[in-house]
């Protein structure tokens, strides 16, 4: 908790202004050519020994114990949001379903612009963020079409694949990320907020 009050303001500030996330949707615009873009997220599962008395909280789908950090990040790879410290179990969707970004996102606390243009359209559209299947589709959220033959899939895509990039460039690979670490593994919370 100690951590989370200290580094957050500093080094995880979501934008709380529309001129904030306005400037956000320009730069994915000029460097994916995706309009009206805010964000893309994605879960990032960090591996770890089984947490005592946790029982199969932790166990995820892929049969490893892991904690998860649900991240947005910009177009500049800049972490704008995470919800650390979730059960391995847990699905991105669901996890995302509980967390205060979602909640900020239903109840317009974001200070969003309410609809933008599409950069050289007359057609207006509201400001969203970008994430994969696992995520609900709403006024504030895309994921790519199914099929590999419709363009807007492959840019929604592009804004998914921002997010991969941060996490393999931000979050650095080391023993608690491979089955069978022997080294001292953190409780969860803390772990990913170490990794953050």
């Amino acid at each position: 908790m100690t951590i989370r009050l200290h580094l957050t303001p500093k080094y995880l500030k979501t934008p709380s202004t529309a001129e904030e996330w306005n400037r956000i949707a320009t730069k994915f615009w000029e460097k994916l050519n995706s309009p009206n873009t805010i964000g893309a997220i994605d879960g990032k599962h960090i591996l770890l020994k089984a947490p005592t008395n946790t029982g199969s909280l932790h166990y995820n789908y892929k049969g490893g114990f892991s904690t998860v950090l649900l991240a947005t990040c910009d177009a500049d790879y800049k972490c704008v949001y995470a919800d650390v410290g979730n059960y391995g179990k847990d699905s991105d969707g669901g996890i995302f379903g509980k967390c205060s970004f979602n909640e900020a996102l239903d109840r317009k606390v974001l200070n969003l612009p309410e609809v933008k243009n599409l950069s050289v359209t007359d057609v207006f559209t509201p400001l969203f963020i970008v994430g994969d299947a696992a995520f609900p589709l709403r006024d504030n959220i895309m994921r790519p079409f199914p099929g590999d033959e419709l363009d807007y899939g492959r840019m929604l895509l592009l804004g998914t694949m921002k997010y991969e990039k941060y996490s393999t460039t931000q979050v650095p690979p080391s023993k608690h990320h491979h089955k069978g670490a022997s080294t001292k593994i953190l409780p969860p919370r803390e772990e990913a907020v170490r990794v953050l």
